[in-house]
């Protein structure tokens, strides 16, 4: 070895990271510079995908070829990496770097020889000029390409190493064609000049053509491989050169390798190598890098010759971030074209699908390409039950209008209430009874259990199989488990859910707010239907429990303990082995601990593991590390079960725990500011039944918000939320229930019941910091503390690390957190920065204010009062972050709030619906307010870029009729009649067009469905066109009748809200999706409108349709986030026989009716022209008789609600006894009853008599009290 490689060596070993041979004199600003002229922040998404889910894209390489674009990429037959053959080459067409259709193959398998199974090639000789040509030259008359060569089969170098391959062309490279190839590797790792860190294998190549001869040659292959570092014995990927005059006789640059990173397993390789001006800018991809949080990237480095480069150390061109490139992001080809930069890329996600993606310096819209659906893994075999459902209604509190409906297809997550809740009643919702029925195919097979998940039904369910009819059961808010193996059939089964919402109920720890015993307190509106998915699962009859690996970690964090809960479904004694292994994030094992468990039939055991770590990668907000923890039941060599969780490992510690005088909460032994916010799973018209579009969009408002910190509000939200918190880094304050208490042994159990499956679902995540158990709680002392005995036996780490909580009222958990509104409800808000410093506080669990949406000014009420007071309130709590633990700011969405008379969410008297909890950032259509941008400007970014231009400033004659086609129809929806500047005139919705949600309810056609913005609309010159617009879900519709026959369709759409005032600066994709419909047939699926043309960009979509019956209806049958938006819609036909026909017009009095809606506002609407409601079961009062005795009157059979207002002032709970007795002296009820001390204003004790009672008159007993002062008695 010479000296000076000695000494690169020894010197890069020094080093421990880096990889040029000698520092380069790149100054910050010129590589800045750089960075600004390739960056490409905008993912246009995925370009190339498989068909199937059995082949693999990888390795673009792009080139010009007579004023049409090409790319050749490599195809991996296989589903992992060892059961295809190997790579082949194929070749791709587009016109505009962003369409692409395939060709066909250039280099293909062989029969025999070196390179019988892997071809995977890469053109040679393609210019290098940075805003160049990017023509692929010819030499000798030939197209070249140098390829990965290999015989072994399986992903690249699996089985055998490989080589470098040399195949030519003299035919048109435009057109897929078999390429000639050498029988002989062009490179090998065993030639003699074969160099140290090419031993093991040879990877990508890519050959330029250097005219000017810097090193000497005209040809510069830059080439990748793998070899040992003799010194430092470290193996990884490394970038070299080779060199040539004649492209096939190569000579190896005797300082290789030129490029890596110094670091056992990092890969440096694929190198693209362009010249802008005198400088080299090599385009390469790192991967399994300490020193970053995601698995691989590109980035770049910059060299004058070629041979010293200096690497980039800002932020990374391309990396993880979306879910179809969530596990690798990596390998690049970038080319700069008509002003905009395109970085070609190898995306990977976590299934393992490999395809093509592109990057882009500008917007330029969203690619309808995507991933096949990846096909279940493991051994256990999980079916989607969430397609093709036929409700039907039974009996409900609104008959009159549900009792008409036809049997309804429906997808899950389903919420039958959709739309009851907005008529501003008091209790408007839905209430009732319904039943779901599929049917499905399986093979059953011997020797396999078969089990139906239910993620949450609202509110009862009895589950029908095959006619075998199961108990009726409390699902609600947690997940249901029900064993079908005995009633499941071989080949077709049908299935039948009936669901069960009362009103009323006095069971269950979710009520609806309307029927709260105290209107108000009890918030929110409750889900009636299956509102979260379904899911069929096969195991084997010995098998992992549902939700049954617990695995935590103590607060030193250098244990973690494991509980496997596993039990033998079969009918004999067996023996198995459970083996949980804990692997990193890289997939390389952490431990392994294998136990042999013996099980008797039916038998159900908790096998108890613990291991010793030694400083573990901890989970964070700004590193949410997570291991994986693979549960697996084995059967001798055979695996027959497995079962994977998430984790994370972190400490956290409270003042409550510590008691120390401390103030702050810590993360890992640091402290943290929380700075969080609270939310429903409430959309308008879609609440609870949220998709996981939804809960992601919401998600990623919050980060743009600035918030670190989530409170459920206040029931069990979906499990999908806090898989997200665990993988962004987001703490989570779980809740379980809000103000609701009644004092019978059934509530009792049913809570205790549902809060067992609620811990058990949730335990694991490392971003759940408080456990809530009642919000404003109403539960006495005593059962409060026989909850939290339960939570902590349950989760051990409820001892030093999690704090169980009540809020805002409460006794018997850890913490009741209090709840600070001073500005709001009295007291002075520039007092909180102190009040939040006080013993009793520390963390406030609410803080907010009201707000009308879309009134400004300095009302107490508008939009900027708003602003201010939260700002107010951020402000000072950031001024004691280092004496506090933080606060939540109430709420994030606007929210349902049944029980209440609050009807002024919005100013224009069309969006008076209700009734909201207006206090949201954003409305409960998801329009964001100005707090909105006070939080984003205040903890994230204010940046505004309004000069990048977006995908819609492309749009060229975008509202042009099309030639040779007639218009029966063009309607501007949400707008006037107006006359756009090819002089083509669009006509006023109306009814006549349209229908939205109100309708069926006979009210205002219009309410709460159309909006309207002034911003600028890119790429249009007719703005009012776009500018106003219908919203609205699978209630809106549109109807054109026509002759039947076939038509073209144009839908235009802008985006309204999302994205407004920051231009291109915030990334707002996905939370806007819907699918689009006409006659029931969906034409356009997952459409994202800020993603094809960002905000208030002007889109077009044409669709050819067929009418039936002569109408064409347009409709919007799924929509997964957000609510779905219009702009306008045209109809024309090129049917001479149907260009005859006259539209229906519109009928409307008021030609000025859209825009003068924006003119009719009222901020505070008088509630004497709210509609009156009708109560369900009206409460009925009684004075005492005498101390503690009532007598009641009952007119029609039924369970009765009983509302005690009392007064305990005794400073302890009463233990009483509660009798009800009927007219015959027959004693129907003797039972204790407990009621809690209170202030000394009358609280409410709830109850019920027990069991059905019929009308006839009943006394009612308080015995054995003292001190007690009974107000009155409600009977419900």
């Amino acid at each position: 070895m010479e000296i000076k490689y000695l000494f690169i060596l020894l010197g890069s070993l020094f080093l421990g990271k880096s990889c040029p041979l000698f520092a380069q004199s790149f100054t910050k600003t010129e590589m800045q510079t750089i960075y600004e002229e390739v960056k490409t922040p905008y993912k246009y998404g995925m370009i190339m995908a498989p068909k199937d889910n059995y082949h693999k894209m990888d390795c673009p390489t792009v080139f010009q070829e007579k004023g049409k674009w090409y790319m050749t990429y490599v195809v991996y037959n296989g589903k992992d990496g060892l059961d295809g053959r190997g790579y082949e080459t194929w070749l791709a067409e587009s016109s505009d770097l962003l369409h692409w259709k395939t060709l066909g193959r250039v280099l293909s398998y062989k029969s025999d020889g070196w390179d019988m199974n892997q071809r995977g090639g890469f053109p040679s000789l393609i210019d290098w000029t940075w805003d160049g040509s990017y023509q692929m030259q010819k030499y000798k008359g030939r197209h070249w390409m140098t390829y990965i060569g290999g015989h072994g089969t399986g992903y690249e170098a699996v089985r055998e190493p490989l080589n470098i391959g040399l195949a030519w062309t003299k035919g048109y490279i435009t057109s897929a064609h078999e390429w000639d190839s050498a029988d002989a590797p062009l490179m090998s790792i065993k030639d003699k000049d074969a160099q140290w860190w090419e031993k093991l294998v040879q990877y990508k190549s890519t050959v330029y053509w250097d005219r000017t001869q810097k090193l000497g040659y005209p040809f510069v292959m830059f080439y990748n491989a793998g070899g040992v570092n003799a010194v430092n014995k470290i193996k990884a990927e490394r970038i070299g050169i080779a060199l040539s005059r004649d492209m096939t006789h190569w000579l190896r640059y005797k300082d290789n390798p030129v490029y890596f990173h110094e670091s056992p397993g990092v890969i440096t390789g694929d190198a693209q190598i362009v010249r802008m001006g005198d400088k080299y800018v090599m385009f390469y991809f790192s991967a399994f890098n300490p020193s970053r949080k995601y698995n691989a990237y590109n980035t770049f480095s910059v060299s004058r010759d070629l041979i010293h480069w200096q690497d980039w150390d800002g932020t990374d061109l391309i990396y993880p971030s979306r879910p179809y490139d969530d596990m690798f992001a990596h390998k690049s080809y970038v080319v700069k074209h008509n002003g905009v930069v395109y970085h070609f890329y190898c995306a990977v996600d976590k299934a393992g699908q490999r395809g093509i993606a592109v990057a882009t310096s500008v917007p330029m819209g969203r690619s309808d390409v995507h991933f096949l659906a990846p096909e279940k893994t493991g051994k256990r075999v999980l079916m989607d039950m969430d397609k093709g459902w036929t409700v039907m209604f039974g009996k409900t509190n609104a008959d009159s209008i549900t009792a008409k409906l036809s049997p309804m297809k429906v997808n899950l997550p389903n919420n039958l209430d959709d739309y009851y809740g907005y008529r501003q009643l008091k209790h408007g919702n839905l209430h009732g009874s319904a039943s779901y029925s599929r049917s499905f195919t399986i093979d059953k097979e011997k020797g396999k259990c078969y089990f139906l998940e239910f993620q949450g039904i609202g509110d009862y369910a009895t589950i029908i199989l095959n006619g075998h009819e199961y108990d009726k059961v409390l699902v609600g808010r947690t997940v249901y488990t029900l064993n079908i193996t005995d009633d499941i059939k071989d080949g077709a089964n049908e299935l039948k859910v009936e669901v069960d919402h009362p009103a009323y109920q006095t069971a269950s720890p979710w009520i609806c707010g309307g029927c709260s015993s105290e209107w108000g307190f009890s918030e929110g509106s409750q889900p009636f239907g299956i509102f979260r998915p379904v899911t069929l699962v096969e195991t084997d009859n010995i098998r992992i429990e549902p939700f049954g690996v617990h695995i935590w970690n103590n607060a030193a964090c250098d244990s973690v303990f494991i509980d496997t809960e596993i039990k033998n479904y079969s009918n004999k004694k067996e023996t198995v082995q459970l083996v949980s292994k804990l692997n990193q994030a890289s997939g390389k094992p952490y431990f392994r601990l294998p136990v042999e468990v013996c099980l008797e039939a039916g038998e159900k055991k908790i096998i108890h593991q613990y291991s010793k770590i030694e400083s573990p990668h901890r989970w964070g907000l700004e590193d949410p590390y997570l291991y994986s923890l693979t549960s697996m039941v084995k059967r001798g060599d055979s695996l027959t079960d497995e079962v994977n969780t998430e984790f994370g490992i972190r400490n956290i510690s409270w003042p409550v725990h510590r008691q120390n005088g401390d103030p702050c909460f810590y993360l890992n032994n640091k402290k943290v500011f929380i700075n969080g916010t609270c939310d429903y799973e409430h959309l308008f018209g879609q609440s609870h039944a949220f998709s996981h579009e939804e809960i992601a969009s919401r998600v990623k408002m919050m980060r743009q918000c600035g918030f670190n910190a989530f409170r459920e509000s206040h029931q069990p939200h979906n499990l999908y939320y806090q898989q997200l918190f665990d993988e962004q880094g987001m703490l989570f304050w779980s809740q379980f229930s809000a103000h609701i208490w009644f004092d019978t042994d059934t509530f009792r159990t049913v809570f205790k019941d549902m809060l067992r499956r609620y811990i058990r679902e949730r335990r694991n995540s490392p971003s759940i910091i408080l456990w809530g158990l009642q919000n404003e709680s109403a539960l006495p002392k005593s059962f409060a503390e026989e909850c939290s005995d339960i939570i902590r036996k349950m989760d051990p780490t409820c001892m030093d690390q999690r704090a169980i909580t009540t809020c805002n009222g409460g006794q018997g958990t850890d913490w009741n957190v209090i709840q600070n509104w001073s500005g709001t409800y009295g007291g002075n808000a520039e007092n909180y920065d102190k009040e939040l410093k006080r013993p009793d506080q520390l963390l406030n669990g609410e803080y907010g204010a009201w707000r009308t949406l879309g009134l400004h000014g300095i009302s107490k009420y508008s939009e900027e009062s708003f602003a201010r007071l939260l700002k107010l309130k951020s402000l000072k709590a950031l001024s004691v972050k280092d004496s506090v633990c933080g606060h939540f700011q109430w709420c994030f969405v606007s929210h349902e709030n049944p029980g209440r008379v609050q009807p002024d969410e919005a100013l224009r008297r069309i969006d008076k619906v209700g009734p909201f909890n207006y206090k949201g950032i954003f409305s409960p259509w998801e329009q964001p307010t100005e707090a909105f941008y006070m939080y984003r400007n205040l903890f994230v970014d204010s940046t505004c870029d309004t000069i990048t231009p977006t995908a819609a400033d492309r749009n060229h004659d975008l509202i042009k009729g099309a030639k040779d086609y007639t218009y029966l129809y063009r309607l501007n929806c949400g707008g006037d009649s107006y006359k756009d500047h090819y002089g083509q005139t669009w006509l006023q919705d109306d009814s006549t067009y349209s229908e939205s949600w109100s309708a069926q309810f006979g009210l205002n056609p219009y309410l709460a469905s159309q909006g309207h913005i002034t911003d600028k609309i890119h790429g249009t010159d007719d703005d009012s066109l776009f500018q106003y617009f219908r919203w609205g879900r699978h209630e809106l519709k549109f109807h054109f009748k026509v002759p039947d026959g076939k038509y073209r369709v144009e839908l235009y759409f802008a985006e309204p809200w999302l994205g407004a005032r920051y231009g291109a600066a915030i990334d707002c994709e996905g939370e806007r999706i819907f699918d689009v419909a006409i006659n029931d047939s969906t034409v356009i699926t997952d459409f994202d409108p800020w993603a094809e043309a960002g905000y208030a960009g002007a889109c077009k979509k044409v669709v050819e349709a067929d009418s039936k019956g002569g109408l064409l209806t347009v409709s919007f049958p799924e929509v997964k986030a957000g609510e779905a938006v219009i702009s306008a819609i045209a109809v024309a036909t090129d049917d001479p026989h149907n260009r005859s026909f006259h539209p229906i017009l519109s009928a409307s009095y008021n030609p000025h009716m859209w825009s003068d809606f924006d003119k009719d506002t009222i901020a505070q609407y008088p509630k004497d022209l709210l509609p009156k409601d009708a109560v369900v079961y009206p409460v009925v009062r009684y004075q005492q008789v005498s101390p503690g005795e009532w007598q009641i009157k009952p007119g029609l059979a039924r369970e009765y609600i009983l509302h005690f207002h009392y007064k305990n002032m005794t400073g302890k709970a009463v233990v009483a006894r509660l009798q009800i007795i009927d007219s015959k002296g027959v004693i129907l009820q003797n039972r204790p009853i407990v009621f809690p001390a209170t202030s000394k204003k009358y609280k409410i004790l709830s109850s019920t008599t027990g069991t059905q009672i019929n009308a006839g008159l009943y006394r009612v007993l308080i015995t054995g009290i003292k001190n007690i002062d009974f107000e009155i008695l409600e009977v419900q």
